[in-house]
């Protein structure tokens, strides 16, 4: 799933996205992150290939709206985990993610 994300312009000079960027346990596999308020699907993906997942999204994201990341096992070797109210930061678009 792609992300779609709009960017605001704070100043002259600057547009502003939100970065965030979380680390997952090594057996975790899969992974979804919800808008905490209205429970939408923002992006979601597998750790297959990393444990780090970054990601730009919507500036409303470091401005007070929180996510939630879910965290999930295929084959069981690590329970579910449900984080929430996370938040990112708020970054110049021109910087290049991880």
């Amino acid at each position: 799933m792609t992300n779609i994300y709009t960017p605001v312009v704070l100043d002259d000079f600057k547009t502003y996205i939100t970065q965030l960027v979380m680390d997952c346990d090594p057996l975790a596999e899969r992974w979804r992150l919800y808008d905490e308020i209205s429970g939408a699907l923002i992006s979601c993906g597998d750790l297959a290939k990393s444990n780090v997942i970054s990601l730009p999204l919507s500036i409303k994201y470091s401005l007070g709206t929180k996510c939630q990341l879910v965290i999930v096992d295929t084959n069981e070797d690590y329970n579910a985990s449900i984080l929430s109210g996370i938040s990112g930061v708020a970054v110049d678009s021109n910087v290049k993610f991880l």
